[in-house]
Order: structure tokens, then sequence, then C-alpha cells
């Protein structure tokens, strides 16, 4: 994730905000909503690369094996391949490479988020809809990662093109432009029709961009993807901050936590997403299954 990325940290201010005050009013409601263990889904944004194919599975591991190798070291995955277009034999196939505990997110196609007009391309994301329904219940999240050009100008298109298909399947949204956190009515506006139709929030917490942090929930629903910057005690500080962030919010009712890393090399989100497991763990009590590398003794398997 190229957003907000930047070559030096040094006089960036990595403190999580608190929260928007709407965040503690959303998470109240929640507590009447089913069951109170919190679900965490904790991933990396592919499963294909090579690197990560060397520490997650089982040496010479075939590629058409990779996903499955994934799926017993995670439990979700941000499905960022499907921004390029997906059908459904696809989906039906990587379900079928998952257990059931298993959760894609997978993200809406570029066609629709990068477009010049929402309003074009409503049958465009009914397809796409339907597409990742095959997921079945492995289906997490859909998200729409809308560009830093994506304005508030733009959001009567927004509204137009999620209400076809609000209640259908689980949405989520990240929008990027400035003017959408410089201005507390816009804001606002944006987050208080997303809760009303059940759209989840995107957090995104990367160094070049602060404004981004929101810590506007409007499910009961947390998503949050995490640009890291050179796997240093800085990355691994700000996920025990957010560890912590996630505890509180659990406390006050959050039913389902997404966490995705990114950073450069790929590989490497592995050891970021392993380490806010762990942090989790120690900050809530939970028992999550946290991934185990491949050592380099271990004996060639194929069978997965």
């Amino acid at each position: 994730m190229d957003f907000g990325k930047v070559k030096d940290t040094r006089n960036i201010d990595f403190t999580l905000p608190p929260d928007d005050p709407a965040t503690a009013i959303r998470l109240a409601k929640s507590r009447g909503e089913g069951e109170a263990t919190l679900r965490v889904y904790v991933g990396c944004p592919v499963w294909q690369d090579d690197a990560m194919a060397r520490k997650l599975c089982p040496p010479r591991t075939p590629k058409a094996k990779r996903l499955a190798g994934y799926a017993r070291q995670f439990n979700s995955l941000e499905l960022n391949s499907t921004g390029y277009g997906l059908t459904v034999e696809r989906v039906r196939k990587w379900a079928s490479e998952t257990s059931e505990d298993f959760r894609f997110c997978p993200k809406v196609t570029r066609d629709i988020t990068l477009g010049p007009n929402l309003d074009g391309v409503w049958r465009l994301f009914a397809e796409q809809c339907e597409a990742v329904e095959a997921f079945g219940n492995r289906l997490g999240p859909l998200f729409l990662q809308f560009p830093e050009s994506f304005s508030p100008a733009r959001f009567a298109e927004l509204e137009r093109l999620l209400t076809t298909q609000a209640g259908r399947l689980p949405l989520a949204v990240e929008v990027r432009h400035e003017a959408w956190f410089r201005n507390p009515q816009l804001k606002d506006r944006l987050f208080t029709w997303m809760e009303a139709h059940g759209i989840a929030s995107i957090i995104t917490d990367t160094p070049g961009r602060r404004d981004v942090l929101h810590q506007r929930l409007t499910t009961s629903t947390a998503f949050i993807r995490f640009n890291g910057h050179a796997l240093g005690p800085q990355d691994y500080g700000r996920l025990d901050a957010w560890a912590r962030r996630v505890k509180a919010w659990m406390d006050m009712g959050l039913r389902e936590l997404y966490l995705f890393p990114h950073v450069d090399p790929v590989d490497q989100t592995i050891e970021l997403a392993a380490h806010f497991i762990k942090s989790l763990n120690q900050a809530t009590g939970l028992n999550l299954k946290t991934p185990r590398l491949q050592e380099e003794n271990e004996e060639p398997s194929l069978a997965l």
C-alpha cells in the first residue's frame, strides 16, 4: 500500500488519536446484537508471493496449494487481486481451499472505484456482489477503496451506488481525499449515513496521512488497514497501541475485528500480523492462534 508512504518517519507523531465520540455510542448499541465474543480476523494482503510461501508453506509446495497453506496459518485475507475483477468459478475454488471459519475480504474492482461516474457502474457493482456471494459464510466485508481524488463533491454518487446493495452483503468503505477529514460536518455526514445503512468505515493507519485515522466506527465491525515502515520497533509499538485500543472497543461492545498490515517487502506482513495477534492476546486475554513460520530444516511435504 503506497498511500501515505514516506521515506523518513522521525518527525511523525504515531500516537493514536482519541475515538470519535460517536464510536462509543455505536458500540453501546451492539451489546444487543447477538453474541458477546469478539471475532478476530487478522491476515495479509496476498498469499501468492514466493517469499511468503517459503515462510508459511512446506518446502516445494506447488503454487496451486499456496492458498491452502496460507489458510492454515491465518484466518483471513485482504483479497486485493479482486480489484482487477473476479468470477464466481474462481471464488468457489478459493473458498473450497479454506476452512469454514476463514474470511475473505475482497476489494471492489478498480473499474468501479476509479471511474469518473459511479452512476454508470451500478450493473458492474451488482455483478461483483453476486460473484463474491459465492464465498458463502467465508465472506467478510466487501470493501471499496476510493482514491485521493474522490472528493465529498461526489457523495451523492456514493450514496446512490451503495444504496443499491446495502443490506445484501457486508460492505466497508475507505475514503482518502483530505476534504472528508478537514471538514467535520462532511465527515459526520458521511459516517452517519454509513451507520444508518450498516456500512463499516475503514480506518487506515499510514505514516504520511495521519488525518485518515478518524477513529469512527459505524458498525460493530472494525476494519483496520495498517501501513508499516521498514518493520522496525516503531511498527511493533504502533501495533501494540492498536491492541490496547481494540481491547477498549471490545469492552465497549465491539463484535468483529479485521486487521491487515501492509509493508514492503510484502512477506514481512507475516511478522507484523503475528506480532499484533500476540499483542492482542496479551491485552485481551484471548487465545488467538499465531502463525508458525516454516523451519529451514523441516521435512518437505505437499499434503495440505
